[in-house]
């Protein structure tokens, strides 16, 4: 027998090829999944067979649903806080008009007496009120 028949041709269609690589099984995705025959991945939720891949996703979904709710909580705050501004503003124009009340009311008391011309002051204290 011939030295050279015993040798196999890598190259030769016909010569039986070993599988090339490491060794080691193929590492499965965290998208391994099952899809019934005739669906499509786009067209439905798909179940998931490997664990750690199902609890990822539960873990997205979760922290998906948390920042949802922060956000949420934020606009009801800002929302919150926005009123709160407008009150205040409110409140200190109602204060200066208090104030700008008292001030006349106290020149009153000390220019004409307590009693003289108490219809005057009236009308005045009114025409404050409408600034």
């Amino acid at each position: 027998m011939d030295d050279q028949d015993d040798m196999v041709d890598a190259n030769d269609p016909e010569q039986p090829q070993e599988p090339q690589g490491s060794g080691r099984k193929r590492q499965q995705d965290d998208d391994d999944t099952f899809v019934k025959p005739g669906t499509s991945r786009d067209s439905i939720k798909v179940q998931c067979t490997n664990k750690n891949a199902l609890a990822a996703r539960q873990n997205r979904e979760r922290q998906k649903k948390h920042v949802e709710m922060i956000e949420n909580k934020l606009h009801s705050y800002e929302t919150q806080n926005k009123n709160f501004k407008t009150q205040v503003a409110q409140q200190k124009r109602f204060i200066e008009i208090l104030n700008d009340q008292v001030a006349y009311l106290k020149w009153e008391l000390y220019t004409k007496g307590p009693v003289r011309q108490m219809k005057e002051i009236n009308e005045n204290l009114i025409k404050i009120m409408m600034r």
